[in-house]
This record gives structure tokens, C-alpha cells and sequence, in this order.
């Protein structure tokens, strides 16, 4: 099928995401801010035709290059690049520490500006290739208590359409995808009367599925004629 890179590959999203893609015959870079030992079990669990890891902080744009050349000497090309790296800790405006909030800026829109940078830069010569940004319905209408993150997703459905502009006739894609509730780590933490409240916002009165979303970015990832969009995958009214 190809090779394909996911970030936050360690997180739950992430693991899900690598599971779907070895499943379906992708060669995997696993990129995560998590123990070498953690990644290497992760890629040894799934059995993927081929399989290279890297510890890396995504805010980092060093270590972000280091990790792409990784892929490139083990998998020999980038034909898609998967970015769910993300953290949410909470915080309201009025009380939240600035450098808790220039923190999540820095990871879940820096860091996807030096992810997907770097990926361009590979994909660029060969004409070829597939970014997907993993959003979040909260960029276009605000989480209480989670300005910061609300922000930097809003921040990465920019970056990914700015970038789908500008490399489009180049044959390269860019989408994001907007998974919906999730019970993962990054939710775990929420109470219940949390997880209620955003179940219930949707239609169908139920949270995403994760073989769905799995199932939708890998058929995504195939596609050469998708650029430029963003998908809503739960039955949220969505505005963007």
C-alpha cells in the first residue's frame, strides 16, 4: 500500500490508527513523546510489512527532522503522514497559567507545523502524498475550560488548509479529520457528567466509534482526488 507515519502513535487514537493502517498492508513510521521500549512493542504487536520508530518531542524541529530521515533510511519514503500528537490539559482563561497555555500552542500547533513541514519537504519531489491532521470539533466551537486546546485545533485546520493551497498542484493532499469523542487516554480524565454532556450534543445520541475513524482515515489516506476538506466524523451539527 505504502508507508505511512503516525504521530502520537503511542496515544489512543494513535494505536488505533496503527493497528487499522498494519491491518490494511501499510508499512508504519511510529512517532511518539513515549519510552523507545513503548514503540517498539507497539510496532513488533501489529506485524506490519515494515516498521521504524522515534522518541520524539514534536516541538522540536531538530528532533522532528532527525525522526522524518529515520523513516525515510528505514521505510525508503513518505507517502502519508498521520498527525494526532496532542495534549489537553484544562484550564480557563481567566486562571490558566500563560506557559501552560503557550505549552499546548507549542505542541498541538508548532508541533504540527514542524510535522507537516517536514513531510511536504519529502513529498514535494516526488509529486506524491497525503497529510492528515487529526482535529478536533472543539477548534470551531469552543470547550469550557479548554481555550487552549480549542485554539491550537482551530490553529491546525489553517495550517492543513493553507497547506492544501499551496501544494495542491504539486499532487500532494491535505485534510483534517475530526474524530469525535473518543474514550482515550487524553479523555480519561473528564467526569462523567462531562462525557454526558458531549454525547449528548449528538444527533444520534451516541460518541464515535473507533473502528470508524479508523476505517475513514485509512480509506482517506488512499484517496488522490480529496484535498482541502474538513470531516466530521460524529453527529455533532458542525459549523467551520
Amino acid at each position: 500500500m505504502g508507508s505511512v507515519v503516525i504521530t502520537g502513535a503511542a496515544g489512543g487514537l494513535g494505536r488505533e490508527l496503527a493497528a487499522a493502517f498494519a491491518r490494511a498492508g501499510w508499512a508504519l513510521g511510529l512517532m511518539g513523546h513515549s519510552t523507545p521500549e513503548a514503540l517498539h512493542e507497539l510496532a513488533a504487536s501489529l506485524e506490519p510489512p515494515q516498521a521504524a520508530t522515534a522518541c520524539c518531542d514534536v516541538r522540536d524541529a531538530a528532533a522532528v527532522d532527525a525522526a522524518f530521515a529515520r523513516f525515510d533510511e528505514a521505510l525508503g519514503g513518505l507517502d502519508v503522514l498521520v498527525h494526532t500528537a496532542a495534549i489537553s490539559p484544562p484550564g480557563l482563561v481567566a486562571t490558566v497559567a500563560p506557559e501552560a497555555f503557550d505549552e499546548q500552542i507549542e505542541v498541538n500547533l508548532t508541533g504540527a507545523f514542524h510535522c507537516v513541514r517536514a513531510a511536504i519537504v519529502r513529498m514535494l519531489p516526488r509529486h506524491d502524498g497525503h497529510i492528515i491532521t487529526i482535529g478536533s470539533y472543539w477548534g470551531a466551537h469552543g470547550l469550557y475550560g479548554g481555550a487552549a486546546y480549542s485554539a491550537s485545533k482551530a490553529g491546525l485546520v489553517g495550517l492543513t488548509l493553507s497547506a492544501a493551497h499551496e501544494v495542491g498542484r504539486k499532487g500532494i493532499r491535505c485534510n483534517v479529520v475530526l474524530p469525535g469523542f473518543l474514550r482515550t487516554p487524553m479523555t480519561a480524565g473528564l467526569k462523567e457528567r462531562d462525557v454526558a454532556r458531549a454525547v449528548a450534543g449528538n444527533v444520534l445520541g451516541r460518541a464515535s466509534d473507533f473502528d470508524e475513524v479508523c476505517a475513514f482515515v485509512v480509506g482517506l489516506a488512499a484517496m488522490r482526488h480529496v484535498s482541502a476538506q474538513v470531516f466530521n466524523l460524529d453527529s455533532r451539527p458542525a459549523r467551520l
